[in-house]
């Protein structure tokens, strides 16, 4: 039996292309391809470049199951963590896919619209889910805070990843808060700052957490 999140993955990504080519049909054939720091549209192109979403949205999951058919074919634990983020990254590029097809029938009505708050918003929510995740993955060498300290022995391991775990979920819920009051630019901005405090706090308790077990081992 698949995998529930291998399931959702394929469906999340089923819905990507029904989601374009649907939104296509009501484009005009000339549509915003690019924003400026403001929000405003300053590049154009054809309405078929939509299509590209659903298209890496697809190779991006197909690694993802490459992934799990091959480097933990035997480590059924960390594969399901695997299709569960790739679950979730779906529905994450779902969000943005769905918020760059609004903006084309948002600008051609010329209703004002904070597209980079709901970005920032959706980073936020992404961050608090990976933050979940984190943590239940067991030493490999592909996904979670790899680090030469945290990859040296299964302690280490759990140690660093709950810290990068707990990390994750404190910066989402701070990117989320932020998107609420932030205008603008300023939200990805937010985001940045976020994912550098991550790698701040984490990697400084990963190499504790290595220095910790280097000292049991020659006590």
């Amino acid at each position: 039996m698949k995998n529930k999140h291998f399931l959702l993955g394929l469906y999340l990504l089923g819905l990507s292309f029904i989601i374009a080519c649907g939104a296509i049909l009501f484009m005009p054939d000339t549509v915003p391809i690019h924003y400026d720091w403001q929000g405003n549209p300053d590049s154009y192109g054809n309405k078929s470049i939509y299509l590209l979403f659903p298209v890496l949205f697809g190779l991006v999951w197909l690694l993802f199951h490459l992934m799990g058919r091959t480097a933990f074919k035997e480590d059924e634990a960390n594969r399901k963590n695997l299709y569960r983020l790739a679950a979730y990254l779906n529905f994450f590029f779902i969000v943005l896919e769905t918020i760059f097809i609004a903006l084309v029938f948002v600008n051609e009505r010329s209703i004002a619209f904070d597209f980079y708050k709901l970005l920032g918003a959706c980073f936020g929510i992404f961050f608090i889910l990976t933050g979940n995740i984190i943590p239940k993955a067991t030493r490999n060498g592909f996904f979670g805070l790899r680090t030469t300290w945290s990859l040296y022995n299964d302690n280490t391991w759990a140690k660093s990843q709950r810290s990068a775990g707990f990390a994750f979920v404190a910066c989402g819920f701070l990117v989320l808060l932020s998107s609420v009051f932030l205008k603008g630019i300023l939200n990805l901005l937010a985001v940045g700052c976020g994912l550098a405090a991550v790698l701040a706090v984490s990697l400084p308790l990963s190499y504790k957490a290595y220095k910790e077990e280097r000292a049991k081992e020659n006590n």
